[in-house]
């Protein structure tokens, strides 16, 4: 955003009055030198010619700039794997073993004490009740987990079954306080 302020505005004031010199120098031809620009028609004239070079430059400047930051955020949102654990052999089963799903809430209304008083704290007093809420609430949380460097090195089950584990004891925390992280984030930042 920053890049933006500080040098795509000054930029597309120094094109934009570039374009508008080199229309009135070429006789008001303001079509022709957007084309020259875009390389759609070839320039004559000096200061269409200096439009078509500009354009030249900065097309594939700005499309590389964009295509860049996007494969960067992509990338930086990638989980992490340390290099030890690059290129291992898996077996048959963790190969093709379909994905796991995240549990639902309701068979955790079902289970364990623990998994009991969970199910009390984040559904009934973080989302007053509303199942649909926090289940989706439940599975953003558990899904952006799965996504942090400190599972990196698990299997996708493992790597599944360690962060429900992980994420039931960070949100019943929250949810005795009648909070809902995911929550409190989207408030702060509808």
């Amino acid at each position: 955003m920053q890049w933006i302020i500080d040098v795509g505005i000054p930029l597309a004031l120094f094109v934009a009055l570039f374009w508008v010199w080199a229309a009135l120098v070429s006789g008001g031809r303001w079509a022709h030198v957007y084309k020259a620009f875009t390389l759609i028609d070839p320039p004559d004239g000096r200061a269409v010619w200096i439009s078509s070079v500009l354009g030249w430059l900065l097309v594939p400047a700005i499309i590389g700039g964009v295509a860049g930051h996007v494969i960067a955020n992509w990338i930086s949102r990638a989980k992490d794997v340390t290099t030890n654990n690059l290129f291992q052999r898996r077996s048959l089963g963790q190969r093709f073993r379909p994905p796991a799903s995240i549990a639902s809430l309701r068979r955790y209304n079902q289970g364990t004490p623990a998994q009991r008083n969970f199910v009390m704290q984040f559904v009934r007093l973080a989302h007053n009740n509303d199942w649909g809420i926090a289940q989706d609430h439940w599975e953003i949380w558990v899904s952006d987990l799965m996504c942090t460097t400190q599972f990196g090195d698990l299997y996708r089950e493992e790597c599944l079954k360690e962060c429900q584990s992980t994420a039931i004891g960070a949100l019943v925390l929250s949810g005795m306080a009648a909070v809902c992280p995911v929550c409190a984030a989207r408030a702060m930042n509808p």
